[in-house]
């Protein structure tokens, strides 16, 4: 007989920081390489990179926490 803990289908906080973190890192690289097209980053594509990351970083961590995990049968 094995013992599993109980499930309460809520998603961690820590899984939702790290796919946050990822998302962000992404979002601001990839937006940071269009940026760089010319070799140099102006103060408005700097703005641009900055709204890129802040946005996926709340949006996925606001995603991923909200939504709750499926519950095990």
């Amino acid at each position: 007989m094995t013992h599993t803990a109980p499930t309460t289908g809520k998603t961690t906080a820590a899984k939702a920081i790290v796919g946050a973190t990822i998302g962000a890192a992404i979002a601001g690289l990839s937006s940071l390489a269009i940026a760089l097209d010319d070799a140099a980053v102006s103060a408005q594509e700097g703005i641009y990179v900055a709204i890129a990351t802040l946005t996926a970083l709340g949006g996925v961590y606001g995603g991923v926490y909200a939504t709750t995990n499926k519950p095990k049968p």
